[in-house]
């Protein structure tokens, strides 16, 4: 097989394609990773805060307790 064709700047092109195309792909890699951490720290905050209501919520219901009658 002749490889007449790979100059230097062939191969130097080469690679540095593939070093782009590697580059582009953790980029997204890194995007898309920070996007769900943010989107689980959001979710999170929410699940949070609707138990903190629903406790709430379940003490008024619940009433004054003995504790608190003082």
């Amino acid at each position: 097989m002749h490889l007449d064709f790979m100059t230097p700047e062939v191969w130097n092109g080469l690679v540095i394609g593939a070093v782009l195309v590697g580059a582009a792909f953790a980029v997204l890699r890194l995007l898309r990773d920070w996007n769900r951490y943010q989107w689980h720290k959001r979710h999170s905050d929410r699940q949070a805060s609707r138990a903190e209501n629903s406790r709430h919520q379940v003490a008024e219901r619940q009433g004054p307790t003995d504790d608190s009658r003082q």
